[in-house]
């Protein structure tokens, strides 16, 4: 436990509002905890029911974005468990798929498989198996463009 959780513990047992955003830029606290990959906090967020886990900062971006955004890997499957929208866009019309992409690091690799996985999993449960992911040629070229970056031969699928 850190200073902060205890802090937070404290302003939730007051009942302060987990959702209160920042009037610069709309971040709540738990959007501020998944850019910065405070997993502690988040999940001391994510205990409290009043919690809204796809609220929108000015700009579009919900706490699933931020964390894509950032890296945060081991928080996206906690977010996704709480029901975070993963179609969600920004005022850009950026996914967090969209975001994760645009990282480089095998944290954000990592984001963008698990992202592609619950997108498949989402569209089997619609009924629409068997088609190919509309992410499917964004994570193609991401993965070209990583290879090139690396100087590595970029092969082709047919």
């Amino acid at each position: 436990d850190t200073q902060h959780d205890e802090a937070t513990r404290q302003l939730l047992k007051a009942k302060a509002d987990p959702n209160r955003a920042r009037k610069v830029d709309g971040f709540t606290p738990m959007m501020i905890a998944c850019s910065n990959g405070y997993e502690s906090i988040m999940h001391l967020l994510m205990e409290d029911e009043r919690v809204e886990v796809n609220a929108k900062a000015l700009d579009g971006r919900t706490s699933l974005h931020c964390a894509s955004e950032h890296g945060q890997a081991k928080l996206i499957g906690r977010l996704l468990a709480a029901k975070a929208n993963p179609a969600a866009k920004t005022a850009k019309g950026e996914t967090p798929l969209a975001l994760a992409m645009k990282g480089d690091s095998a944290a954000h690799k990592q984001i963008v498989v698990r992202l592609q996985e619950e997108a498949e999993g989402r569209r089997g449960k619609k009924g629409r198996r068997g088609r190919a992911s509309v992410a499917t040629p964004m994570i193609e070229r991401f993965n070209s463009m990583n290879q090139m970056a690396a100087g590595t031969p970029v092969r082709r699928e047919p």
